[in-house]
């Protein structure tokens, strides 16, 4: 069996294109801090884990909660890419506070990924569950 990475990409692409909308329309308004409440966006990830499994043509539910969870990892890890490209980008930082940066971007990778994608596996396997009742 295989995993249907059209289902993950597809499942990643609209909770990402969320946040990604709401950064930019935040720093266009002045506003380029709101990109720390990453933590938050964080809760994306349910939507992601819910997509996943509703799309996957996966059969084996354990493949698809799979998933579903790398569907999520993968929303954390672009959620990640995006809080350094937009601090780096249109965040004016003293030279001193460009290592804190860095360090807090190693801290969203290693904490948002693996939160995200338990998330999202078990939104998907709350998903799956309401499927099969």
């Amino acid at each position: 069996m295989t995993i249907d990475s059209h289902a993950i990409f597809s499942a990643v692409r609209n909770p990402l294109l969320i946040w990604c909308a709401a950064i930019v329309l935040a720093t266009l308004s002045g506003q380029p801090g709101v990109i720390c409440i990453t933590p938050a966006a964080w809760l994306l990830a349910a939507l992601a884990g819910r997509r996943c499994v509703l799309a996957s043509h996966t059969g084996s539910l354990p493949l698809r909660i799979g998933e579903a969870a790398l569907a999520g990892a993968l929303l954390g890890l672009a959620q990640a890419v995006l809080f350094v490209v937009v601090i780096v980008l249109w965040v004016d930082l003293a030279p001193e506070e460009v290592g804190h940066i860095y360090q807090l971007a190693g801290l969203l990778i290693g904490i948002g990924i693996p939160v995200c994608a338990m998330l999202a596996a078990a939104v998907g396997l709350l998903q799956q569950r309401q499927l099969n009742s």
